[in-house]
């Protein structure tokens, strides 16, 4: 039974209660992400603070913005005020403040609003204006024109990984493996390496499959598969295979086959060809 004195109540509405919070940074290195945030004013901020997320989804909030006057106390030597930040509100477990946990962290700064009911998207920061957006008319996927869009196959985890994927989270290991690591990396560096993509700038569409490989800009389009190349400009249209010893090429003004050291083109003067032609058969009739 506790002693209802205002002393006491408000004791207890400080230490049991959640607090609203600015988070100050955030810690990405962590198994589970852990912010700095502040409380009330003339409160220290309070770091490692445990910020669970939703499985599948993560996201790293930037820093808050300080103040360029003086003043507070985060209690690492970091005087700064801050002026605007993502927030958060914190509760604290069993009533013990040196246990707080995070609620999921918001950002007023770059949050995506005004979304009609349904709506689900995903954004990054309010300049990037990279967002996926899923509306009742379908899904619109939005990169701005001077960065890049990509979408590649990356390689597989290796039989070990799989394996221990398999023995270790949700499987039936009967020997789980000794203090197996946790979380797992990004695949940017696997994605720009990987020779199976497409990849959409202001400049090029590109999609490219091992040996097979599309370009699209404003002035061509160029595609090739093994020895077989196609170039397509608005005045003309260019084939080869392996070289241009063996290729054709049409424009306003002619047409031109080459094969080897033996070539024919057609303009308006005529049919012209560096030996006799010789009539006979089509062999791909």
């Amino acid at each position: 039974m506790h002693r209802a004195t205002p002393v006491n109540t408000s004791f207890r509405s400080y230490s049991a209660g959640g607090a609203r919070s600015v988070v100050r940074n955030v810690d990405d290195t962590k198994q589970m992400q852990e912010a700095k945030a502040d409380y009330m004013d003339e409160e220290n901020s309070q770091d490692g603070i445990e910020a669970p997320q939703n499985y599948g989804f993560t996201s790293y909030t930037t820093d808050a913005d300080k103040s360029q006057q003086g003043g507070g106390s985060s209690g690492d030597g970091d005087n700064s005020q801050l002026q605007d930040g993502a927030e958060t509100f914190v509760m604290f477990v069993g009533g013990n403040r040196s246990f707080p946990v995070a609620f999921p962290i918001d950002d007023r700064r770059n949050r995506l609003q005004n979304l009609k009911p349904g709506d689900v998207a995903m954004y990054r920061l309010q300049l990037d204006r990279q967002q996926i957006h899923m509306t009742k008319d379908g899904t619109f996927w939005s990169t701005r024109d001077d960065r890049v869009k990509r979408v590649a196959l990356v390689p597989q985890p290796s039989d070990q990984e799989q394996q221990k994927q398999a023995t270790t989270y949700g499987g039936k290991a009967k020997q789980p493996p000794q203090n197996p690591q946790k979380g797992q990396q990004d695949c940017l560096d696997d994605n720009k390496k990987s020779k199976m993509f497409w990849e959409l700038n202001k400049d090029h569409f590109q999609i490219e499959h091992n040996n097979s490989f599309v370009e699209i800009t404003d002035d061509y389009i160029h595609a090739y598969n093994g020895n077989g190349h196609v170039y397509i400009t608005n005045d003309v249209i260019e084939t080869y295979y392996g070289d241009d010893s063996v290729s054709t090429k049409v424009d306003a003004h002619h047409v031109h086959i080459r094969f080897k050291k033996f070539a024919m083109w057609v303009n308006k003067g005529g049919c012209f060809s560096t030996v006799r032609p010789v009539v006979a058969q089509d062999p791909d009739a």
